[in-house]
């Protein structure tokens, strides 16, 4: 296989596999970027002087930074090292886009469609298998009806911004695949991440928005109108139990002052967070302490287990453990990402405007699911947050490098 056909295969694998595998995409991202790194020591894979992947890598590499001092200026406490080695799969990000640089633009992004695609109906036919047996929400290969949400929802913008790349006899089996991941979402019973997908499908057709005024063949009409259905029949169920469990929980918070329920222990977690924050730490709590502080200081109202090692916000959580520098340059990745592909919304290369899509897709699903999720510090999530980051970019506006197998 050329250079240019493994990364294609890569791409497709690690765009596919995230839903139904879980923390295979780590292994994949991970050993690459370590793969990389060694290509980039000898020489046969020139490191990037794209000026976007400059700036987020600076971003990536300042909050990085901070969190690894963060542990280290706090004291040392019994596996505060399972707290440090993530962040490794972050300071890959400039060694795995160069290397994704030395590949075909445009096999990538079909590659990242078609396994889109794929990680679509595997996460649908997961979730339907799991639901029964799993409480009412579907878990998927990472175990964690969270997780598995985000990766879904990452899929799905992807497989809708596909349907206008690629051609067009594709476009029935993509838009099922949208559908499926809705499906599948619904079926995870994560409610922040439905206005994840909701944003970032809404972003996508403002994108394409002039191929669609164009006009749809009737065909894609009828597949658009049979996934919303199948999405129709699966919320009957799921969105009404999840919506008045919600307003339950509010009513119960709002006017009895019960926190005994999902609601009030993420209102109690948040004001713990923010209270923690400001401290005025400069390099935070110290990711090692997260667990601890949650344990000793949560609000004795709940009579409830407490199961959290995390505060339920990847913003808040950055801010807590790294300090304010920490959360600074953790939405300054957001902004950079934001702001390369809102420069390629209207590129007439439709690579680039995929690409721009991909980035879209990521803001969207790690901004907004975050806001109640992680969105660093898990292996999964971390290897796709680094996967869509890079893919993104340099699809949007990333410039070709080339392969020296001799270094």
């Amino acid at each position: 296989m050329s250079r240019s056909q493994v990364n294609a295969a890569f791409t497709f694998a690690c765009f596919s596999v995230a839903p139904v595998l879980g923390s295979a995409l780590s292994f994949l991202v991970n050993g690459a970027g370590i793969e990389g790194f060694l290509h980039v020591c000898r020489g046969a894979v020139p490191l990037s002087r794209d000026r976007a992947m400059i700036r987020i890598t600076i971003a990536l590499y300042a909050y990085s930074a901070v969190y690894l001092l963060s542990i280290f200026t706090n004291p040392m406490i019994g596996g505060w090292p399972g707290k440090a080695w993530p962040i490794l799969t972050l300071l890959l990000f400039p060694v795995l886009y160069s290397g994704w640089s030395t590949g075909n633009k445009e096999a990538l992004a079909r590659a990242a469609v078609f396994g889109s695609m794929i990680a679509c109906y595997g996460a649908l036919v997961l979730a339907a298998a799991q639901y029964p047996f799993y409480g009412g929400r579907a878990e998927g290969g990472a175990g964690n009806a969270i997780i598995f949400a985000t990766v879904t929802c990452l899929a799905a913008p992807v497989a809708l911004a596909g349907a206008f790349l690629v051609e067009k006899r594709f476009a029935p089996a993509l838009y099922g695949a949208v559908g499926a991941a809705a499906v599948a979402l619904l079926l995870s019973g994560t409610r922040m991440t439905w206005v994840a997908l909701f944003v970032a499908l809404g972003a996508v057709l403002y994108i394409y928005r002039a191929e669609i005024r164009a006009g749809l063949p009737r065909w894609t009409l009828l597949v658009v109108v049979l996934a919303l259905a199948l999405f129709a029949a699966a919320a009957s169920e799921t969105v009404p139990r999840r919506v008045e469990a919600l307003a339950n929980d509010w009513r119960l918070v709002s006017t009895q002052g019960d926190y005994d329920n999902s609601l009030g222990q993420r209102l109690l977690l948040w004001r713990l967070g923010i209270r923690l924050a400001l401290e005025n730490r400069i390099l935070g709590q110290g990711p090692q302490f997260t667990k601890l502080l949650i344990r000793d200081e949560y609000p004795v109202k709940s009579e409830l287990p407490l199961r959290f090692s995390h505060f339920h916000n990847g913003f808040l959580g950055a801010w807590v453990e790294a300090g304010p520098i920490g959360l600074i340059s953790l939405v300054a990745v957001f902004l950079l990402a934001g702001l390369t592909a809102l420069r390629k919304f209207a590129s007439h290369d439709p690579v680039e405007r995929f690409g721009s899509a991909v980035l879209v897709t990521f803001v969207a699903t790690f901004g907004i699911g975050g806001m109640t999720g992680l969105i660093v510090g898990h292996d999964l999530l971390d290897a796709a947050f680094i996967a869509f980051l890079v893919v993104g970019t340099f699809l949007s506006s990333g410039t070709i490098t080339r392969w020296k197998p001799d270094g």
